[in-house]
């Protein structure tokens, strides 16, 4: 019992954090049509399902033998969903950090008196039209 309610606290501040970390990079890429942050909001719906389903199983009013025998892992669809979030969480990280850094290479062109061959330029020109 004591090991079920601290997960259902642990897990809540999970949630919390996931999805406030979602967002948070969902703000700074400016993309809001991007793939990963639809699928990470769709994950989150699903992590949030698997948490209050498995919160009410627990809030059964039942004895402590039922408990006893009742599923083992109640937490393992929920953890599975969690796991997958992580992942990408992680890769939507990557991708705001590869956003960045292309954001830091456009603006040392925009500075004023920075000096570039032609070459250079038609390159730059080249990078701007694949990204």
């Amino acid at each position: 019992l004591v090991t079920n309610l601290r997960e259902v606290e642990d897990n809540h501040k999970y949630q919390k954090y996931h999805a406030d970390c979602i967002n948070f990079i969902g703000q700074h890429l400016n993309k809001p049509n991007q793939y990963l942050i639809k699928v990470a909001n769709s994950q989150i719906l699903k992590m949030e399902e698997a948490y209050e389903k498995v919160v009410e199983e627990l809030a059964q009013n039942v004895s402590i033998g039922q408990r006893l025998d009742q599923k083992q892992n109640v937490w393992e669809e929920y953890r599975e969903v969690r796991r997958q979030l992580k992942q990408m969480k992680d890769r939507l990280w990557e991708v705001e950090a590869h956003e960045e850094r292309l954001v830091e290479l456009d603006d040392w062109r925009e500075e004023l008196g920075h000096w570039t061959s032609k070459n250079m330029q038609e390159q730059c020109g080249k990078i701007d039209k694949q990204n």
